[in-house]
């Protein structure tokens, strides 16, 4: 995500001539006026990052206005008297290398200066900041607790980029918190009830997650047919909701038209799949494949995307947990890992070999004809099916 001579450029045709600079990204920050950042700026004087700043090539920085600082949350604010927590925070804003420029709409996935241990699986190991560029406006993509920044003005410095945004861009924090902050309260709670709260430890990881409106349909499903799941059972549908790696939409997007099996956290395949609607994901046991509907909330440990219906496991697999009254862990749900999994996301050709299936095998989801809509009827039939082979 670097290109070479774009400050050039930048300084020259983009940003303006009024804003081009003859000084380091330090001094131009310093200097800086036009909007009061001074918050910022003087926390960064005190952080050991600044040198590092100085003395970089090519460097991005995001600087919050004082407005932005002033919108944190009290017990955000509260933190920033620590050191550490100001150096989490500066690292967020900083991004080694120029990424984008205001006239070029573009979606990006931009990797920041701030390391995390939870995304060292395939990937680089930074935590990623998302930039839109639409209509030479550009809006950022942050940690889910602050709301989306917009960049208000652009000075460009011998080594870097300076962005003033109008509001603190906060890291991604775990999955649970995440979940809890985007009120997906129904998620959260079946997590600790199948004891799966340890979810958080998982590394590089992209999660379906159904809204509270989906579960609610689910269960309605589960007791219209009768079918009560075990605690193994539960993990096991909770787990084909998470898939090992990180897919941002730009990815899934990639795959029009080609649908992807992908192996998950449950034991067996999702399939995903792109079309002039949306991006469809379905379990082996959906009889209607759920739909995106809302896409790249950033967490700690990858990325989740909100999706209206449950995912459903074959009945082959939940007919082989059947008998499990124990449940299982974290670490008993082991992945199918595809070909595909890693950082760099391939996408499969119609002639190429598709990502090996599990053992339990995945199929399609059906699509419906009204653009493949959510119905309790569709849901009921797949839960009918189920219990027919468990219980019947």
């Amino acid at each position: 995500m670097k290109f070479s001579g774009l400050i050039a450029l930048a300084s020259a045709a983009l940003f303006g001539a009024a804003n081009a600079q003859t000084t380091d990204i330090v001094s131009a920050l310093v200097g800086y006026t036009k909007n009061n950042a001074s918050i910022i700026t003087g926390l960064a004087a005190s952080s050991p990052l600044l040198s590092t700043i100085k003395s970089a090539k090519n460097i991005t920085l995001f600087i919050p206005t004082n407005d932005a600082v002033a919108k944190l949350p009290a017990s955000v604010l509260a933190q920033l008297s620590d050191q550490t927590v100001v150096d989490t925070v500066l690292s967020y804003h900083a991004v080694p290398g120029i990424s984008f420029v205001p006239s070029a709409d573009a979606d990006l996935f931009v990797p920041t200066a701030l390391a995390d241990a939870n995304l060292t699986v395939s990937g680089d190991g930074y935590q990623v900041v998302n930039v839109v560029v639409s209509g030479g406006k550009v809006v950022l993509n942050h940690g889910v607790a602050n709301g989306p920044a917009k960049v208000i003005d652009s000075v460009v410095a011998t080594n870097g980029v300076i962005h003033i945004v109008d509001t603190v861009l906060l890291p991604p924090v775990s999955v649970s918190q995440t979940a809890t902050a985007a009120g997906l309260t129904t998620l959260v709670d079946t997590l600790v009830s199948a004891k799966l709260a340890s979810i958080d430890s998982l590394k590089e990881v992209t999660i379906f997650a159904p809204t509270n409106a989906a579960f609610n349909t689910t269960l309605a499903a589960l007791k219209s047919a009768n079918v009560s799941l075990n605690l193994a059972q539960l993990q096991a549908t909770l787990g084909i909701h998470v898939v090992p790696g990180v897919y941002h939409s730009t990815d899934l997007l990639k795959l029009a038209p080609v649908a992807l099996s992908i192996g998950t956290y449950g034991g067996e395949n999702i399939t995903i799949e792109v079309d002039t609607t949306g991006v469809y994901v379905a379990g082996a046991g959906n009889s209607v494949a759920a739909r995106v509907v809302t896409a790249d909330v950033l967490v700690n440990s990858g990325v989740v995307h909100v999706i209206d219906t449950v995912l459903l496991p074959s009945t082959k697999l939940l007919t082989s947990l059947a008998s499990n009254t124990d449940g299982l862990t974290v670490s008993q749900l082991n992945p199918v890992t595809p070909a595909v999994l890693g950082k760099t996301f391939t996408v499969p050709t119609p002639s190429a070999a598709a990502p090996s299936p599990s053992t339990t095998g995945s199929a399609p989801a059906p699509k419906s004809a009204a653009g493949r809509t959510v119905t309790s009827a569709s849901l009921v039939l797949g839960f009918s099916a189920i219990a027919a082979v468990l219980f019947l």
